[in-house]
């Protein structure tokens, strides 16, 4: 990576934790632990003070706070964090964000009410791997469907569309013929038009990071894309703003990657995030939470050193990343019969991981706490 131009930063700390266990997540699912508002402070004051080398004052002019970056308001005093992150944030984020918390939705009256007045949520995500015992054993917690349907009902009630995603997997493809009824049994487009907007409903695909890499062979292929409805398809189309919202079989990218004919550029936030454990590990945001990604610990470094580490590249995963020529992983790792549908990023993402799974492997007992 440059060294960072931008005077703004984003830190998202683990505060709480999260009710689910994903296997789309490519954050990963570390244990639920609780962070302390004094160490928050303590965190977030270190990076206002951070003096970049030859410079005399504070480099970060503006800072973002989170005090999540798994569920959001999972933890029982959300409220009291929520007036904490606008304390310590420069310029807070409110309708940047279009996340509530599901788990909550589903269980707590007036939260949704609350996040429309006090997030600034008019559009929520609701994300579904299918219906019933399949969506629950994506999230791994028995209720998760129930959870979003009730969620759903929560949001409208408070004045807030909800938006559904649908993850297009082999597992998923059974369900496809039920969104359609479902959607007019809840007449969600009715009433998202009353609360001042369109219904929207789309497919997207679990990029293969983290959690994620375990479910690859999940991954669909022309044939499970010919089974969607052409509602639903021009619906994502429409959504994604492409004829292609799940590009092209990897055989057919890998043939481009090696001829020379694609270019392959790996996804680069357009604001520095950092995840922020409660162990005071930090990683960059849009990358997993293990070893491969770790910028270092608040705990035995300073702030330089974690810029250093992110701007230098010199974490496997960054370095992989950014350092790595693409051709170079294509040759090496790409499935030149592959059926498999990508998007170049998502398979630029997956080579990383296949590179860092055969040059860095993690310990036994790292890979069984993940499971």
């Amino acid at each position: 990576m440059p060294p960072l131009a931008s005077r703004r930063i984003g830190l998202a700390l683990d505060v709480a934790g999260c009710p689910n266990r994903c296997r789309h997540c490519w954050l990963t699912c570390p244990p639920n632990r609780r962070m302390e508002e004094a160490t928050i402070r303590e965190v977030v004051g270190r990076f206002k003070q951070y003096v970049a080398p030859g410079e005399e004052r504070p480099h970060f002019g503006r800072i973002h706070v989170m005090t999540w970056y798994r569920e959001p308001d999972f933890h029982p005093d959300y409220r009291r964090l929520r007036e904490l992150e606008l304390e310590l944030s420069d310029r807070p984020l409110t309708n940047d964000l279009e996340v509530l918390s599901i788990w909550r939705l589903a269980r707590e009256p007036g939260y949704a009410a609350w996040g429309r007045e006090h997030r600034g949520t008019r559009v929520c995500q609701v994300t579904f791997f299918g219906t019933g015992r399949t969506h629950d054993w994506f999230f791994r917690r028995k209720g998760a469907f129930e959870d979003a349907l009730r969620a759903t009902e929560a949001l409208l009630e408070g004045g807030i569309r909800p938006r559904w995603q649908l993850f297009l997997t082999k597992r998923m493809v059974p369900h496809l013929t039920e969104w359609g009824p479902l959607v007019e049994r809840l007449r969600l487009r009715e009433r998202c038009a009353e609360v001042g907007g369109e219904f929207t409903i789309f497919l997207n695909a679990p990029s293969p990071e983290g959690e994620a890499f375990r479910i690859e062979h999940l991954r669909p292929t022309e044939a499970d894309l010919a089974a969607v409805p052409e509602w639903l398809l021009e619906s994502t189309r429409r959504h994604m703003q492409t004829e292609t919202p799940f590009g092209e079989r990897e055989g057919a990218l890998v043939r481009k990657v090696l001829g020379g004919e694609l270019t392959m550029k790996p996804y680069e936030p357009p604001l520095l995030w950092l995840s922020i454990s409660p162990d005071l590990d930090v990683y960059p945001t849009h990358a997993e939470t293990s070893r491969w990604w770790r910028l270092g610990s608040l705990r035995d470094n300073s702030v330089r050193d974690i810029i250093e580490a992110f701007e230098g590249d010199t974490v496997p995963g960054l370095y992989a990343m950014h350092r790595l020529p693409p051709q170079e992983l294509a040759a090496r790792f790409g499935r030149r019969s592959g059926r498999r549908l990508y998007q170049p990023v998502d398979l630029h993402a997956r080579w990383v991981g296949e590179w860092l799974r055969a040059e860095h492997p993690l310990d036994v007992g790292t890979a069984r706490r993940r499971e």
